[in-house]
């Protein structure tokens, strides 16, 4: 049984293998989409992060293409 997960109990901005778990997708999945244009992650010194709330919205996107 799958649970639903809520993206609110998710800090602002994820790091690559909570944004893997909200869209049940594998972290190099992740990384693979920060290479396409559009996809929301902004890069700090050598970390990844992606805001949750514009995250959330591209996923909706994603649905609906």
């Amino acid at each position: 049984m799958q649970t639903e997960l809520n993206p609110e109990q998710f800090p602002a901005l994820l790091k690559v293998p909570e944004a893997a778990k909200l869209a049940r997708t594998g972290k190099q999945t992740i990384y693979n989409y920060c290479h396409v244009k559009g996809f929301p992650c902004v890069k700090l010194g050598r970390n990844i992060r992606i805001p949750r709330e514009a995250f959330m919205r591209w996923l909706d996107q994603q649905a609906g293409a």
